[in-house]
């Protein structure tokens, strides 16, 4: 005897989609900060090197700050998508 297994309804599929999106849009967003503080962080350390000057080094920290940002964009993707398929 196999027991039949519920159909999913319209509308838990569209609620599971929705939570997909969202996460993939959450980690997308954070791969783009992720990349924009790389190159602030580069940028700012080479600008240092090159006018030997402090004042650069302001791109490297707002590259931090970005990079941070991803990271916590991609920690919340993966708790909004975690355990929420039907």
């Amino acid at each position: 005897m196999v027991a039949e297994q519920p159909q999913e309804s319209f509308g838990e599929r569209v609620l599971s989609t929705g939570y997909k999106v969202s996460g993939w849009n959450l980690r997308l967003k954070a791969i783009g900060s992720f990349i924009t503080g790389t190159i602030l962080l580069i940028l700012g350390i080479v600008l240092a090197i090159v006018l030997k000057s402090w004042g650069a080094l302001i791109l490297s920290a707002v590259g931090i700050f970005a990079f941070l940002g991803g990271w916590l964009y991609w920690r919340r993707a993966k708790s909004l998508t975690k355990g929420r398929y039907y």
